[in-house]
């Protein structure tokens, strides 16, 4: 099950990389992720930025804003390429192919926030260090890298859902840009427009854990939720994938 999981990690991480790295528009994109999110808001946010779990915001948003790019080409692009006839022919069991697409992106994405948040602690202590060198709290060094994991494991099975069910990668990109509007922006305002209608004396409460970087309960149980929605949705990509409708649509 490892060997043929990792067989077609391989094959998504060459593509990724030629899609990424050997292509003018992935390199560009790369560039801005680090520029914006490891330079220009850490030196806004100041010591801040490590002394309180503000991070683990963006240590969220990176995933959900990376993933659904790379996700949409995963079934949607193998059939605009004509290669998702060879690739369900070939011996890989079904489960393989899955994990594999899904496991591809996510360690993709997942590396790629975790160099970012290591090289944003190069500006803020140049900027903000003074003398003394700043690092992210305990609880946001083991919940953000965890987070991140889940976070674009949500992802990339919401996007592999939608890959699945789209004609053609950019309608499967259209769709998901849908979703991580709702899931990066959407949602977070509600909250905040919701915070204000609420006592103030609550608001404190949950504003304090962030504000403090004391935020190891709440992401535990952030952590708990993620990991039932990913086997939920999992299991309907599961339900979703079978070679011969595939086939039939190919």
């Amino acid at each position: 099950m490892l060997a043929d999981i990792s067989v077609m990690m391989w094959k998504e991480w060459k593509e990724l990389w030629q899609m990424q790295v050997s292509s003018r528009s992935g390199v560009i994109g790369l560039l801005i992720t680090f520029v914006i999110f490891g330079i220009v808001m850490p030196v806004q946010a100041g010591a801040t930025w490590v002394e309180s779990a503000i991070s683990l915001s963006l240590w969220a948003a990176i995933p959900m804003l990376l993933v659904g790019t790379l996700v949409a080409d995963s079934f949607a692009g193998e059939r605009e390429r004509h290669t998702l006839e060879t690739l369900l022919s070939s011996r890989l069991p079904d489960h393989a192919i899955l994990l594999g697409k899904i496991f591809a992106v996510v360690g993709y994405v997942w590396l790629v926030t975790q160099l970012v948040f290591v090289a944003a602690l190069v500006p803020v202590n140049i900027v903000h260090g003074h003398g003394s060198f700043l690092f992210y709290r305990p609880e946001v060094v083991l919940s953000g890298p965890a987070l991140s994991f889940l976070l674009a494991a949500l992802m990339s099975n919401v996007g592999v859902l939608v890959s699945l069910r789209a004609g053609s990668v950019k309608q499967a990109q259209q769709t998901l840009g849908i979703s991580a509007f709702v899931f990066a922006y959407a949602i977070p305002m509600a909250v905040i427009y919701g915070l204000r209608l609420a006592p103030k004396e609550f608001v404190n409460r949950l504003v304090q854990p962030i504000l403090t970087g004391n935020v190891g309960p709440a992401a535990l149980v952030v952590s708990i939720l993620l990991v039932i929605l990913n086997v939920v949705l999992f299991s309907a990509s599961r339900k979703r994938f079978r070679r011969d409708h595939l086939s039939f649509n190919e």
